[in-house]
């Protein structure tokens, strides 16, 4: 039987009609979270920027030593508000000591968690679609917590992300297996096996010298990664894919497709690291094709491991006396437990 506690988190996603909206334009919010660090509670910062009307959601990740608000406030931000026709949410959260907890890192926090609190605490916005999930957008230390995220979380709203300038760890795969942790401060020992369902696309550059394209030790890092194309193979795999990728050349290098799209690496071959300045106008293109692709299959998203929900928050909010009254029908009839 289920649990009313388990149905009650599902139904806290059918919103009210009285739902409030994400404030328009740059504002923030918070959400709480303890950790050793903090044992009781810190109040985590998210730097959120609605544009137009709304709608489909990016959760933009800093690399090590940033900040959410100044991303937020940079020509990241401003570049990638004219996605969906301008109507958009993008939400920029800090990483704890300005870092993610990913390997010997100044932050312990469980943040693959925070991600995760983050999509519930947005769901109670009307401004706010998440009918076809959220997109996750991360650069160098953000793209391994997408990899964690996508790895360890389990969340049907968790379905794409474009990352940048880092390769799988072998720490978060080895031997054919995807791993995580199984608390923040232990290493990656657990098997995970996580949705199938997901779209990723990777930019790295060819002369990067601290996520190495070929692979190796990262001297920087001190963590050892597989190569550019090895990692994007290992994730085509996972998701489905049994052949070589459809390899497309572009004046910056190369596209090699899984999937049909679902799974890309595109390889900058004059770049490194600083991909993000020196391919800065091919970057900002290529996240925002996958960002306006959330609206191309809204309705349409159906979660590997979850039933299927194919409602509109409009339709969502109109369920919600529904569901209330169903919830007390079946604890009347001994259907659910409390």
């Amino acid at each position: 039987m289920a649990s009313l506690g388990r149905l009650f988190m599902f139904a806290t996603i059918l919103q009210p009609s009285g739902a409030t909206e994400l404030p328009a334009g740059p504002s923030l919010f918070k959400v709480r979270q303890n950790w050793s660090q903090w044992p009781d509670g810190l109040n985590r910062k998210v730097h959120s920027l609605v544009s137009g009307s709304g709608g489909p959601v990016t959760i933009v990740l800093h690399g090590k030593g940033g900040q959410g608000l100044l991303t937020r406030d940079s020509y990241i931000g401003h570049e990638l508000t004219g996605s969906n026709e301008g109507n958009n949410v993008m939400l920029f959260p800090d990483g704890y000591e300005s870092s993610w907890n990913i390997w010997n890192d100044p932050s312990k926090a469980d943040d693959v968690e925070f991600i995760e609190r983050i999509v519930d605490h947005i769901s109670n916005y009307s401004n706010v679609n998440i009918s076809a999930g959220v997109t996750l957008a991360g650069y160098s230390h953000g793209c391994a917590l997408i990899y964690n995220t996508f790895i360890a979380s389990d969340r049907w709203e968790i379905q794409r992300a474009i990352c940048g300038v880092t390769a799988l760890s072998t720490e978060q795969y080895r031997n054919g297996v995807f791993y995580k942790r199984p608390t923040p401060e232990s290493n990656y020992t657990s098997a995970s096996f996580p949705p199938t369902n997901r779209t990723l696309w990777v930019v790295q550059g060819v002369l990067d010298d601290i996520v190495p394209w070929d692979g190796g030790l990262s001297k920087v890092i001190g963590l050892t990664y597989h190569s550019a194309k090895d990692s994007i193979q290992a994730w085509a795999s996972y998701f489905g894919s049994a052949t070589s990728p459809a390899d497309i050349s572009h004046g910056y290098g190369k596209e090699h497709v899984y999937l049909d799209g679902r799974v890309k690496l595109y390889e900058f071959s004059q770049s490194g690291h600083d991909l993000e300045v020196t391919g800065e106008a091919e970057w900002t293109a290529i996240r925002k094709e996958l960002m306006d692709s959330a609206t191309t299959g809204l309705m349409k998203v159906v979660p590997s491991n979850t039933p299927a929900i194919a409602m509109s928050h409009a339709a969502m909010r109109a369920a919600w006396g529904q569901t209330a009254v169903f919830m007390t029908m079946a604890v009347t009839l001994g259907l659910i437990s409390k």
